[in-house]
């Protein structure tokens, strides 16, 4: 069940947990939030996270940290660092720049970036069907997607 959510996703974090773990809801605008934990690593407000061996519990460490399998979990909606609890964007239009490598074009399909913490890349459909998160609706400008320039979707 999605619930509508608690708080405003773009001002909230927590050092204590509030809601479960993994709990999807609604914003009034049409996203679609999960309430996680951030760990490894602070998830800056627009990094992509990936999931863990823990339901609930999200990571942006793509060098080092407790990713699995590579999927990613949504979008950081606020600086949440790690250890702390807060929102992170898994459908609509996205809400906030995402950090990519300067070579998304309009209509890439997106994914987690393999060496960049919390970046993303340009997907192959074919190649990375199971790994892509959204799409690019603009080319990106300089190292930026900005906000409303994505859609999220393959998340849920």
């Amino acid at each position: 069940m999605i619930s509508p959510i608690m708080h405003d996703p773009d001002l909230y974090v927590s050092t204590e947990p509030e809601a479960v773990l993994g709990q999807l809801f609604y914003h009034p605008e049409g996203a679609i939030y999960r309430y996680g934990q951030a760990v490894d690593v602070t998830a800056t407000v627009g990094f992509v996270v990936e999931y863990t061996a823990t339901p609930g519990v999200y990571t942006a460490d793509r060098a080092g940290g407790s990713s699995l399998g590579r999927r990613t979990a949504g979008v950081a909606a606020f600086t949440i660092p790690a250890d702390s609890y807060g929102y992170f964007q898994v459908s609509g239009a996205g809400r906030h720049a995402l950090l990519t490598d300067g070579g998304i074009a309009a209509g890439d399909p997106i994914i987690g970036h393999a060496t960049t913490n919390g970046g993303i890349d340009t997907g192959t459909i074919g190649t990375d069907d199971g790994v892509q998160f959204g799409t690019a609706l603009v080319a990106d400008t300089g190292t930026v997607l900005a906000a409303g320039e994505y859609m999220i979707h393959g998340i849920l």
